[in-house]
């Protein structure tokens, strides 16, 4: 084996005495540095559902002072179970009850004009009711809820938190509004589409009797 091999071989051993360990220490420090990034989210994470807890106690406790609604409060708490079956949520005087509330009342408020084939008011409320009910199982207002709860304590002011509010209140509104607009023109589709029916019936109908009486006449 001449020098230029051996050589060559010494710098191939040389590189990979140097390469390898420089690469296991650089996935090492990249591990430790995800690592550190976790943990320092977890703990945003956890400081930020701390305060959200603190306030929303701060908030709770405002009210619950107050002799008018801590009578609900104790009577909503040895009912739960209703909580449970309308809402899919354990009673808590929090805001986050509220909002999911407010999600679940104006969802029952938009969905009668969704069921215009049944022709029973009645009904319509009953099948809008279960439908609100089904949704709070799928945990939807639960989630907007705790959704809304973030955005409205996202800054420590209360001016931010009462202007949230406000704009959730109008989004709910909105809601509202676009889904009986909705049901009605679905209602007045369907209406259409009766009355297309009944056009065609009626004119072939015709035809018909005109084809009787050219018959009747030869």
């Amino acid at each position: 084996m001449g020098v230029k091999r051996l050589s060559l071989l010494a710098f191939a051993f040389l590189v990979l005495g140097l390469f390898v360990p420089a690469s296991v220490y650089a996935g090492d420090l990249q591990n430790q540095v995800q690592g550190l990034e976790q943990a320092a989210e977890q703990t945003q994470e956890l400081i930020d559902q701390e305060r959200l807890n603190y306030l929303g106690e701060e908030w709770a406790g405002l009210f619950l002072n107050n002799k008018f609604i801590q009578p609900f409060h104790v009577f909503f708490g040895k009912i739960n179970w209703f909580f449970l079956v309308m809402f899919a949520k354990d009673y808590s005087f929090s805001l986050e009850m509220l909002l999911a509330f407010m999600f679940w009342l104006f969802t029952l408020f938009s969905l009668p004009g969704y069921f215009f084939f049944i022709g029973q008011p009645s009904l319509r409320s009953l099948a809008a009711l279960v439908g609100t009910v089904l949704l709070a199982h799928l945990s939807i207002f639960n989630y907007l809820s705790v959704v809304a709860v973030k955005l409205m304590f996202y800054k420590p002011t209360w001016y931010w938190s009462l202007v949230t509010f406000v704009f959730i209140v109008i989004v709910l509104m909105f809601y509202l509004y676009l889904n009986r607009a909705f049901g009605r023109a679905l209602k007045y589709q369907k209406l259409l589409n009766k009355r297309k029916e009944i056009e065609n019936r009626v004119t072939v109908l015709e035809a018909y009797r005109a084809g009787l009486k050219r018959a009747d006449t030869i």
